[in-house]
Order: C-alpha cells, then structure tokens, then sequence
C-alpha cells in the first residue's frame, strides 16, 4: 500500500520521538527525516503542538487497537489464562520501543494541555480495555467493583513497566 505524505510525517515524528525524547524534537528534524521541505510539512501541520498532537492521536490509538487485539482465553483456569494475557500485553509493549514515545509525550504534556487531554483520554479507554477482558474470566456473581479495581491495578503495573523496562532491563 502507499504511504501518504501525512503518515510518512507522523511515523517520521514518532521514530524521532523513540530515539531522542521530545526534548530535541524539531520541525525541521521531523522534515529531514520524512525527507521533505519544511514548508511541505507544514501544509500538514501547522506547527509543532500540531505535529505532536497528530502524531500522539495516531500513536495512542494504534496502542489501544493492538491491546484490544490481545485476547484473554477462558480455559477455566483463571491464573492460567491472565498469565498469558499478561504476557501477551507485555511482550506487544516490550518489542514496539512504546517507552521512549510515552516518556517524550508525558514529558510534553506536563505544558501541553491538550496532549495531557490525550493522554488521559488514552488510559480511560485502555482501562475500559482491561475491565471488559477481565470481565470475560471473573468469576460468577464477582463485584464489577472487584473487577474495575483490579483493571486499576492491572493498568498501573503495565504502564510502569512498559515506562521503566528499559532502565530496568539490560
């Protein structure tokens, strides 16, 4: 399939964001890297709180798609089952280098307030994600306050260990 010019910025944006953080993230970096003249980028995207908005709505949305995909089966045996649900989710999150983009974006939001709308908006429905797949082992007549507690829980750990697997991994 063919790329378009839009995506080839975003995805351009997204590899600078793995490999250098947000901190060193420029328009003409982003141009460069897509291999195009700035002033084309810039028919895209007005600036850069555009191009990083663009690129995090793309970003967090792939996420979510890729976690909604991973299934939790129903063996009837619940510790069995959310094990390798677990290290499914894990191992999606591990292998995409999602640390550094989440790192750069949170580190952008904490003056970008629409970036930290977007990010939050991320997390409500990542944990709805996990409350519908827990939903599907809990047991019989099982508290949806157990469940949603739980996908809190469950929803923490992930995201901690995908922002610090790689200074905790070598």
């Amino acid at each position: 399939f063919m790329i378009t010019h839009k995506e080839l910025i975003i995805e351009s944006t997204l590899q600078l964001l793995k490999g250098s953080g947000g901190d060193t993230f420029s328009v003409s970096q982003v141009a460069a890297a897509a291999a195009i003249e700035p002033v084309e980028l810039e028919r895209y995207f007005a600036g850069k709180a555009a191009l990083l908005s663009a690129a995090a709505t793309w970003f967090l949305e792939t996420q979510c798609s890729c976690y909604n995909r991973c299934q939790l089966q129903r063996s009837g045996y619940l510790q069995q089952d959310l094990r390798l649900w677990l290290i499914e989710l894990l191992q999606y999150r591990e292998s995409d280098g999602c640390a550094a983009v989440f790192k750069a974006l949170w580190a952008t939001a904490l003056h970008n307030q629409d970036l930290h709308l977007l990010l939050d908006q991320y997390y409500r429905q990542l944990q709805q994600i996990i409350n519908s797949k827990l939903q599907l082992t809990a047991p019989e007549n099982c508290p949806l306050s157990r469940i949603e507690s739980a996908g809190c829980s469950l929803l923490s750990f992930f995201e901690g260990y995908g922002l610090m697997h790689g200074a905790l991994c070598i």
